[in-house]
């Protein structure tokens, strides 16, 4: 579901990336993404006329439009789509976290899913609980996803009450194809390795 609105960036890439921050670092080999665009016929949303708003005091004080104004916002941002991602050579090091993923990849992605979604060589090390996961391949296909407003209104209502069993499916993706290679996951909280 390619969106056919302007294409703000026909395509970008970088190589060599690093990263260091007061807990570790991290090291991406190389990033490139194609055919960024935003939906034109998707509702406008003033950014400027809200952060006006939220600096002088004068967002609405009520729920409902407080939700209204939150769903507008998410609508905008599903409006942005991305016809390919793709990186590779990611590393982290720290204190809490070491791990590296040999690529990621997304096609035809945007808010509202994407067309297809894998991560490579996946290795990663947490020292709580002297976690470990590894993968091979983690894969996943046509995922779909209800409109970003609506997700903010089912948390709305199921804060004050159980949600109703149509409010529930109203946000429940769909998955076309779910592949896993060489799966391992391994925890001081399970009895074995799995």
């Amino acid at each position: 579901d390619r969106l056919t609105g302007d294409e703000i960036i026909a395509s970008a890439s970088v190589e060599g990336m690093n990263f260091s921050f007061a807990e570790g670092s991290a090291a991406i080999g190389s990033l490139s993404m194609t055919g960024l665009r935003i939906d034109p016929d998707a509702p406008a949303f003033d950014v400027a006329s809200i952060g006006d708003q939220a600096a002088l005091g004068k967002l609405p004080q009520d729920e409902a439009s407080l939700t209204a104004l939150g769903g507008q916002a998410a609508d905008a941002l599903a409006a942005a789509s991305l016809d390919s991602f793709d990186l590779s050579a990611l590393a982290i090091s720290s204190p809490i976290l070491n791990g590296a993923i040999g690529s990621i990849q997304a096609k035809d992605a945007s808010y509202r899913g994407f067309g297809d979604f894998s991560m490579t060589d996946l290795s990663i090390k947490a020292e709580e609980n002297n976690a470990a996961v590894d993968a091979k391949l983690f894969r996943m296909s046509e995922l779909r996803l209800a409109p970003l407003s609506r997700y903010i209104d089912f948390f709305v209502a199921s804060s004050n009450r159980e949600p109703t069993l149509p409010e529930i499916l109203s946000v429940v993706p769909t998955l076309g194809l779910l592949e896993m290679e060489d799966i391992k996951v391994a925890s001081d909280e399970l009895p074995a390795p799995v």
